[in-house]
């Protein structure tokens, strides 16, 4: 996300600066006739500060900084042969400068806007010299003049880098905590993506499970009554005489004792047999390890008597309105501390959650506020927002079911 001052500078500065030529124009024509110039230098005058206009103009349409130091160059040249016919005269120079210190150090990063900055004081310093122009001598500034244009350079120049210093600071941390705003969404993408995996494997070894217990019961039964039906069938088919009858039926009251006591193992397996237990807020917990170690923000939690897990629906609640009220106070509130209450008490469960954001006048309900209310609505629950300078605050109540027991 782009800082949407950002995209006013380059046309704030190029206003300023044909606001500055500008000036110089009406300062420059003011001067020459107290010179003594060819009547051409007037037309000359005029068109050199054309091209140094039009140099400044095109800063704003290229991007590379090797075109932008050619511009720069440009920019300078003519600003130094103007200024060379009007000698003592440093009012329209004092102007030009400005200009041009003020396209230097917003056109180029900081560091190459020092050098380049210095180089051009220093030259503009040293075109104060003695030269003979149209034949005329064009004759120096006087010491105090002199010291004062350079100072002044000197000054403003520090002015604007400092200026474009912070300007470089603020826009970093910006693009820094959009970075870590994305990063944040992304892990706990990551985290739920994670989550919801574990969950299907557990349901399916609890699938995989039941199913196995039901083979393994189909097996016992089958086979016992397999051998009962093979014994009995062989029996009407050979009549056995009284001591292979015995033998016989010792044979069945074997197979249907041990059917009989595989089958009630089985079954207690079946009846003891409990899908694999949801984490529940153990989710949040790591939700909040992973947001605290992510954004470097300080996250207390005070659990009090909260278990570990409310039920689903419950799970789900707190989690969502958990993991909204983090992302709002890093992205939107600019926290760099959160703390979270629970308390459970009465059949109700209490949340608080309290940032030191910058806050807001005005509550503007987004999706995240809106998507908390919806969850907590679902549940018969009320949550409350509540904002001043330096602080946020959601207080969420929501009620437990008559045979939740609070432990």
């Amino acid at each position: 996300m782009k800082i949407p001052s950002e995209k006013l500078i380059p046309g704030i500065r190029v206003f300023i600066s044909l606001v500055l030529t500008y000036l110089a124009v009406v300062s420059g024509l003011k001067e020459i006739n107290s010179l003594s110039v060819p009547d051409t230098w007037m037309r000359d005058f005029l068109i050199l500060l054309g091209f140094s206009a039009v140099s400044s103009l095109g800063l704003v349409a290229v991007k590379g900084n090797a075109v932008r130091l050619l511009l720069l160059a440009v920019r300078f040249t003519t600003i130094f042969i103007i200024g060379i016919p009007f000698g003592e005269y440093l009012s329209t120079e004092f102007v030009l400068l400005t200009a041009l210190i003020l396209d230097i150090t917003f056109s180029l990063p900081v560091k190459p806007a020092i050098a380049v900055t210095a180089l051009a004081v220093a030259g503009s310093a040293a075109g104060q010299m003695d030269f003979s122009v149209y034949y005329f001598p064009a004759g120096v500034p006087s010491k105090t003049t002199l010291t004062a244009y350079i100072f002044w350079g000197a000054a403003f120049s520090f002015f604007c880098l400092y200026v474009n210093f912070l300007r470089a600071q603020y826009k970093n941390k910006i693009n820094e905590s959009d970075h870590r705003g994305m990063v944040i969404e992304e892990l706990i993408g990551a985290n739920r993506g994670y989550l919801e995996y574990a969950a299907e494997v557990e349901m399916e070894t609890s699938e995989k499970e039941r199913k196995r217990i039901i083979t393994e019961l189909h097996d016992v039964v089958g086979q016992s009554f397999t051998n009962i039906l093979a014994i009995t069938d062989m029996a009407e088919k050979h009549p056995p005489d009284s001591e292979e009858l015995e033998d016989l039926f010792s044979v069945v009251r074997s197979q249907a004792r041990y059917g009989l006591d595989e089958t009630r193992a089985v079954l207690y397996k079946l009846h003891t047999f409990k899908p694999t237990a949801a984490t529940g807020l153990l989710d949040l917990n790591r939700l909040i390890a992973v947001f605290t170690k992510s954004t470097n923000l300080k996250v207390d939690v005070n659990w009090a008597n909260l278990p570990w897990d409310l039920g689903s629906q419950y799970n789900d609640v707190v989690f969502n309105v958990i993991r909204e009220a983090l992302i709002n106070s890093f992205r939107h509130g600019k926290a760099t501390q959160i703390s979270i209450h629970f308390r459970m008490g009465n059949q109700v469960l209490d949340i608080d959650i309290t940032d030191n954001g910058q806050g807001a006048k005005s509550i503007i309900k987004g999706i995240g506020l809106t998507t908390m209310e919806e969850r907590v609505n679902r549940v018969k629950g009320k949550i409350l927002f509540k904002s001043r300078e330096g602080e946020f605050s959601i207080h969420a109540k929501l009620p437990l079911k008559k045979d939740y027991k609070v432990l």
